[in-house]
């Protein structure tokens, strides 16, 4: 079973936390206010308990949100498709790219 995080699915609850640990920090609300990460655990369930501190920028008060809890979404889709969640198609392509024009420029360098 996968876990559904900022639109990407991911094997299991641990990589699915380190993608939610980068989203870290964030600028939200009005008024605007900084939250970011303290400390976050999973469960292999993908139960998390996290803590956060946040921050207005109107003043110099940190607040702290201790031992909170979510609960990852389940990931719908099949997981096969993995390898293009983690290596986008357009890096990819750019790879693709980058060994064609080296290969075709030894080979025109050659017919010189």
């Amino acid at each position: 079973m996968g876990y559904k995080v900022v639109g990407k699915c991911f094997p299991d609850a641990a990589s699915a936390l380190t993608a939610w640990q980068g989203t870290f920090p964030t600028i939200t609300g009005s008024p605007p206010t900084m939250a970011w990460h303290i400390s976050s655990i999973v469960n292999p369930t993908g139960l998390v308990t996290y803590s956060v501190a946040y921050r207005q920028f109107s003043t110099t008060v940190i607040t702290n949100s201790i031992a909170s809890t979510m609960q990852l979404p389940v990931c719908t889709q099949d997981l096969t498709n993995y390898v293009f969640d983690k290596y986008p198609v357009q890096d990819i392509v750019y790879v693709v790219a980058l060994a064609m024009a080296v290969f075709f420029g030894f080979v025109s360098g050659r017919m010189r």
